[in-house]
């Protein structure tokens, strides 16, 4: 066996999934409705260690808000996550309230998700070589956008 190349994919095996991954964040902007950064990371990193690593590309938003998976991040600005309910107890109604308003925001990214999904080669396992993906994956993100901007002019 060449251990070499053992070494290379276990960078890329996640545990959870059971199965070499590649994760891509993205990052969405309300105000101009485009994505406007994408990375690429191994499978075996958990988000929030992706999202420390991207901090300079957060650095020029007054506020983020993020999934559950980005509770803890150390960003600056304000970052805003939802509450989780406490063990044993009912989420208190201000915080539910907050919950649903922080959803309502959030569907968007999850459209976008979706739109980015429609492309068959990111909604299966990656099969071509690596070192293409980061450049697909923005070849995409950039259709997407234009797609985004294409059906806003029409309605």
């Amino acid at each position: 066996p060449d251990w070499t190349t053992q070494k290379k994919q276990r960078r890329y095996y996640s545990g959870k999934q059971k199965q070499h991954t590649l994760k891509t964040q993205v990052i969405y902007h309300p105000k101009t409705n485009k994505i406007t950064h994408v990375s690429i990371h191994q499978g075996s990193m958990h988000d929030l260690t992706i999202a420390n690593l991207s901090l300079r590309k957060l650095a020029s938003y007054r506020a983020v808000v993020a999934d559950k998976a980005y509770i803890g991040l150390s960003y600056k600005g304000l970052v805003f996550t939802p509450f989780k309910k406490p063990k044993g107890k009912p989420l208190d109604e201000v915080l539910k309230h907050y919950n649903q308003f922080l959803g309502k925001v959030r569907i968007k990214i999850e459209h976008i998700n979706r739109q980015l999904k429609l492309f068959k080669i990111l909604s299966y396992p990656y099969r071509n070589r690596r070192r293409r993906f980061n450049l697909r994956v923005n070849l995409i993100a950039g259709m997407v956008n234009w797609m985004s901007g294409w059906l806003s002019q029409e309605v």
